[in-house]
């Protein structure tokens, strides 16, 4: 009897501290992209500084993320541990999810850097599940935000 009581116990428990893991582990993923990419963005900004436009690869950077690796497969894919970040003409996006097979939800965290872009400037959350929606709403308040 004691035994039943104690394993019923456990799964009470385990039933509850089993999404808050879940959440507690998702916003630490979704952390380290967002220190990678406010460093990419002050990277890509000082670039421009420089240069007078902004770059097509990765390597033009003068920044290593660590755990990040540029593929020569594509022109744009930094592939990192955890996410993977394409570089555009516009913008950049970190995709934590479908594209890393170990992560089963999907949250892009996009930077804008191009002048006249309404969002120049600003990062960009947003997901196309609720584990993902729930991630940005915890980092900026909403499914679907700027910051």
């Amino acid at each position: 009897m004691e035994l039943l009581v104690v394993v019923l116990i456990i799964g009470i428990l385990a039933t509850i501290a089993l999404p808050q893991y879940k959440k507690v582990t998702d916003k630490a993923r979704f952390a380290e992209v967002i220190t990678a990419s406010k460093s990419l963005a002050q990277s890509i900004e000082m670039y421009y500084m420089v240069n007078n436009n902004y770059p097509y690869f990765w390597k033009q950077l003068d920044i290593e993320i660590q755990g990040c690796t540029e593929t020569s497969t594509s022109r744009a894919d930094l592939m990192c541990k955890n996410f993977t970040v394409d570089l555009n003409e516009n913008s950049f996006s970190a995709f934590l999810g479908p594209r890393n097979k170990n992560l089963p939800y999907n949250i892009n965290l996009n930077y804008f850097f191009k002048m006249g872009n309404l969002f120049a400037g600003r990062f960009q959350c947003r997901s196309s599940d609720t584990r993902g929606k729930n991630v940005c709403k915890s980092v900026c308040g909403a499914e679907v935000c700027y910051f």
